[in-house]
């Protein structure tokens, strides 16, 4: 396998390590976007479409230019079904990628649908499955959870220096769902059990998602009018070459969002040795849970939006000292195990052999 074609909306950062690991496998990445503009991987070539939905004839040109071994599809508007429809004319193997859990079964219409708006028949997906939602697996899938970076072995890690706990959440500034408002309530709640600090690392753009220009405002406010004051830091856009040391400097990594698909901060900050505090409506709720499963308990999952579940977590996790460095020291074992980029490359390149990619 010498080139894989992904068709994206546009390059996400949560692909990054992914593509590294690729690339260093001698594999060409060659990533087909419908906006650009949003970094990328050194190794890996971006095409943007000039139009879009892009004609079928101009497909089929694309893929025969590339020759792709292997064509991965996520849904995007105006490309997925011409590019899928040229696949398969060309008999090309393809794999649908997206964020829908691999213990979640599609409809017994949704892979007919599916096909006609350009989802390959197979898919895979960085989600296992939702802490509570038990249900069989998808028997058109393959979980192939993405790859993060991990400290190096033997690099030094305190955890609390100065009995001081560093919380560290990183979502959108300006978007509600993330639930910076109840992580901010449930420390409030946790003032005085122990010292600790909060940083809140985001995007502030108003321009994509659901941004809410109250929600932002109130967050730049905070440090200087709210309870918690000066141990609130607000970071906004920090760049994603910077977010490894940022994690390495602090001890807890908390995401309380409501339905959100992914969510990969957590496990970045596992491989960085912090604990991690994901809700139940957070796809990487499924790295902190499988780490407990495994015998490496490296943080908790509570409920989405409830401040005082929250709150009772936090206490657990950041009150007694020796209970931080042990949850620490098991997410970097845990994802330095399961989430390298060897084992991540050994798995894409498993799931492109039996889709007849060589």
């Amino acid at each position: 396998m010498k080139r894989v074609l992904f068709v994206l909306p546009w390059f996400h950062t949560n692909l990054h390590y992914a593509l590294t690991a690729l690339v260093r496998r001698g594999v060409e990445p060659v990533l087909l976007v419908r906006e650009g503009g949003r970094g990328g991987v050194d190794g890996a070539r971006v095409v943007e479409t000039p139009t879009t939905p892009l004609p079928l004839a101009d497909a089929r040109r694309l893929l025969r230019a590339e020759r792709p071994d292997l064509v991965v599809i996520r849904k995007t508007r105006g490309l997925a079904r011409p590019v899928h429809l040229a696949a398969l004319l060309q008999g090309l193997p393809s794999v649908g990628y997206d964020q829908r859990p691999l213990l979640a079964p599609r409809p017994p219409l949704h892979g007919p649908r599916g096909w006609f708006k350009g989802r390959p028949r197979r898919r895979f997906t960085p989600v296992h499955g939702l802490p509570g939602r038990r249900r069989r697996a998808d028997r058109t899938a393959v979980y192939l959870p993405f790859p993060v970076a991990s400290a190096p072995e033997g690099a030094t890690r305190t955890w609390a220096p100065e009995g001081v706990v560093r919380v560290l959440c990183v979502a959108k500034l300006a978007e509600a769902r993330k639930n910076h408002r109840v992580l901010i309530r449930a420390l409030e709640d946790v003032a005085d059990a122990v010292p600790f600090t909060l940083t809140l690392a985001g995007s502030s753009s108003l321009a994509i998602g659901y941004p809410d220009a109250d929600l932002l405002a109130w967050l730049r406010a905070y440090p200087a009018t709210g309870r918690l004051g000066a141990r609130v830091t607000l970071l906004e856009d920090v760049p994603f070459a910077a977010m490894p040391a940022l994690y390495a400097r602090h001890d807890v990594c908390v995401l309380p969002s409501s339905n959100e698909p992914l969510g990969t901060a957590p496990l970045e900050a596992m491989g960085q040795g912090c604990a991690a505090l994901v809700s139940a409506e957070c796809g990487s709720a499924w790295y902190v849970q499988g780490a407990a499963e495994a015998g490496l308990p490296c943080g908790e999952v509570f409920d989405a939006g409830d401040v005082g579940a929250l709150a009772a977590a936090l206490r657990r996790v950041i009150a007694p000292p020796e209970r931080l460095a042990s949850l620490g020291a098991n997410a970097l074992t845990w994802t330095r195990r399961e989430f390298g980029e060897d084992r991540f490359a050994d798995r894409f390149s498993a799931m492109a052999a039996s889709l007849g990619a060589t």
